[in-house]
């Protein structure tokens, strides 16, 4: 299957923005780490490959199929090929992964690039940020939360190529 994106660069504020269009093709491979400042990576909560799975920060594993991700078009895929999406348009609300559909505005982003291999991720639905809250989520765990948009480090976040 051949997969065409439209790529649209916009400079705002000294800032690259890159809107991307397209779908996430079922059978995409991912291969990203999504890093945070405090070391943690975007994460699958419990490993699980089921729809509505919370998206956490969680220690680094590596190459493991729950800390796996891939930007397709305006979508955030996961290794278990579902989508990342906001769990609803408020502050703090959480992300989940969700079957894919490009019709759901809760599962598009702008991914905002400072520089380098490092995004801010907005949503398309609510407007906010993808944000390290630093607040423990339970032993490793930390949560990963939309807040308003700020630049701060909080809402950065390293991509790594396996």
């Amino acid at each position: 299957m051949r997969v065409s994106l439209r790529n649209l660069g916009v400079l705002v504020g000294g800032v690259t923005v890159l809107v991307l269009g397209g779908q996430l093709p079922a059978q995409a491979a991912t291969g990203w780490q999504l890093k945070a400042t405090n070391g943690k990576c975007w994460d699958i909560q419990g490993e699980s490959s089921g729809s509505g799975a919370v998206v956490q920060l969680y220690s680094c594993k590596g190459n493991v199929v729950w800390q796996n991700f891939g930007i397709f078009g305006s979508q955030i895929g996961t290794g278990y090929l579902k989508c990342v999406a906001v769990d609803s348009g408020a502050i703090d609300s959480g992300l989940s992964q969700r079957d894919c559909n490009s019709a759901d505005s809760k599962q598009h982003w702008t991914k905002i690039s400072p520089g380098g291999d490092v995004y801010t991720f907005q949503n398309v639905y609510s407007g906010l940020c993808a944000t390290d809250t630093g607040i423990s989520g339970g032993g490793s765990r930390v949560q990963l939360r939309m807040r308003e948009c700020d630049g701060s480090a909080a809402q950065r976040f390293k991509a790594n190529h396996f």
